[in-house]
């Protein structure tokens, strides 16, 4: 009978200590060996950091996000990089900072097309321009500016055209205009200077 009791009690023991977390095994007649039982379950301390660096996470995220609004791209690539650093799985962070590394990209192209523009390089600033796709915010600009390039390149060649025509280098005059009409058949600036130098070539005759 005590033999009974004996195995009730030793089974309510273990029963108890693996619901905490311990399994107790008996040494010899002494139950003082205890040992551990993994049950899945994260340590309070360790979720406590984890929803910290998810916050700080989010921080980082947001002001990546209002960098990337105010067209800060540098800044805000910086942010999505820190939330990256503590959130790799943040979807957002991965698709903006693509996002924001293409605009700046768009930006320099745009800064590249300016400098091109002040040296007279046109057909240069239009490839750069051309470059920016629909989707980005410079597209507008980048439209826009491939416009005046063809403009300002229409009326540098034909400067170019008259400056020849003065110096009786009719050759390089007709070289000009040939070029310029070709692209812009109705550029009358071009056409009515074609006509003189006509004459001028057919008074040589």
């Amino acid at each position: 009978m005590r033999g009974f009791l004996f195995l009730i009690m030793l089974s309510l023991v273990f029963i108890i200590s693996c619901e905490s977390g311990e399994v107790t095994t008996s040494k010899k007649e002494g139950l003082n060996v205890k040992t551990k039982v993994d049950t899945g379950e994260k340590p309070d301390s360790f979720d406590k950091k984890n929803v910290q660096k998810l916050k700080v996470a989010n921080t980082f995220y947001q002001k990546g996000f209002n960098a990337y609004k105010l067209k800060e791209w540098s800044s805000a690539v910086e942010y999505f990089d820190r939330t990256l650093e503590l959130n790799s799985e943040n979807t957002k962070a991965q698709k903006y900072k693509k996002l924001a590394i293409r605009e700046k990209a768009n930006k320099a192209l745009l800064k590249d097309a300016e400098r091109l523009l002040a040296k007279n390089d046109y057909l240069l600033a239009m490839l750069k321009l051309k470059r920016i796709k629909d989707t980005s915010v410079y597209f507008t600009e980048a439209r826009d500016g491939i416009k005046e390039s063809k403009n300002q390149y229409k009326h540098y060649r034909f400067s170019l055209a008259q400056k020849a025509f003065e110096t009786k280098d009719y050759k390089r005059c007709s070289s000009y205009l040939k070029s310029i009409l070709d692209t812009y058949p109705d550029y009358d600036d071009a056409i009515k200077l074609r006509e003189k130098l006509d004459k001028e070539l057919e008074g040589k005759k």
